[in-house]
């Protein structure tokens, strides 16, 4: 038994640890809950992220501790974190290196704003920066419903 999710939890907002315990209602014992998303540092000083948040229009970001404490809370246990943080940074430098390439060909040639484009290259640059400052992080979380104990299928309704 296996969910998946890529880069989406961080979306949820205050509702994350709610994500978290709604796939370990889903799970069978013994699945696994694997997931990447864009994080800040654990215990990071969240007023050098605050124009991040800003621009995704969140309060906070999960993070590493966070996810632990919520899948603990939610009965899963920590099996790993695969620190992928470079890949973070290369994700959104490559975006805005190509948006800097492309930039005077898309105000040339399609009706977006030179505004919208300049903010969206300073919203790319709070990411690269953030990431090369050690205030993001990025990985593969792992965890795992424990595996049913003979107490447990003693207590399972019989079908």
């Amino acid at each position: 038994d296996l969910i998946i999710s890529e880069d989406s939890f961080l979306h949820a907002g205050k509702f994350r640890a709610d994500c978290i315990k709604e796939a370990s209602r889903l799970l069978k014992p013994g699945g696994y809950l694997i997931f990447t998303d864009p994080m800040e540092a654990d215990d990071v000083d969240k007023t050098k992220l605050q124009a991040i948040y800003n621009r995704i229009h969140l309060e906070d970001m999960g993070s590493v501790k966070f996810y632990k404490a919520a899948a603990a809370s939610s009965g899963l246990n920590f099996v790993a974190f695969d620190q992928k943080t470079e890949h973070l940074i290369t994700h959104y430098a490559t975006v805005q290196a190509i948006l800097r390439e492309k930039e005077a060909e898309l105000i040339a040639t399609t009706s977006i704003n030179p505004e919208y484009l300049r903010n969206m290259d300073k919203g790319l640059s709070y990411w690269v920066d953030g990431g090369r400052q050690g205030l993001l992080n990025y990985g593969i979380l792992t965890f795992q419903k424990p595996a049913a104990s003979i107490e447990d299928l003693a207590q399972a309704p019989a079908k």
